[in-house]
């Protein structure tokens, strides 16, 4: 089965029924699974899902469950599978979840968790989420990480920040 057919098969059994299923198994199950399938199989087949299921599917899964299911497959992981779902989809599934949830859901897996993932996907990676993300879903993630957890990743990613920041805000 490859991507397109497991994205057809989850999105018709919807996003509450495989939160269900992967929350419902043993707690190591679900970064078992993605670990197993892989960051490109995982990416893709949430590209090819889109991205209101992805985005009920993370609400369904909620941020706890989120959370230690990322933190046991690690920064790395997630930031293969974001550019292996490309920008559009990645961006466009935090917009579809909306920045309350999406700051709540970075700002649980805390500063550490965050710049690894940035270091491990690079600036052009990071540049290219934040100009899909748009400037008004920035300001309001922002916003909702708040001004003390964003000069503690500023100060950690240092000149990749002000990289992506640059980049971000000129379009280049």
């Amino acid at each position: 089965m490859g991507e397109a057919e497991a994205a057809a098969l989850f999105t018709a059994l919807g996003p509450a029924v495989i939160a269900d299923l992967v929350k419902g198994s043993d707690p190591e199950f679900a970064p078992q699974m993605f670990l197993e399938m892989g960051a490109e199989f995982s990416g893709g087949l949430l590209r090819h899902a889109g991205t209101d299921f992805a985005a009920g599917l993370f609400g369904a899964l909620g941020i706890d469950f989120m959370v230690a299911m990322l933190h046991t497959t690690g920064a790395q992981f997630l930031s293969d599978m974001m550019n292996a779902c490309g920008p559009a989809t990645a961006a466009g599934t935090f917009k579809t979840a909306g920045p309350d949830f999406a700051s709540q859901l970075l700002k649980s897996l805390g500063v550490k968790y965050n710049v690894q993932m940035i270091k491990a996907g690079g600036t052009a990676s990071a540049t290219q989420l934040g100009q899909e993300m748009g400037l008004g879903f920035a300001a309001k993630l922002a916003r909702g990480l708040g001004v003390v957890w964003m000069a503690q990743l500023t100060a950690a990613l240092g000149g990749e920040f002000a990289a992506v920041f640059k980049a971000t805000l000129s379009g280049k």
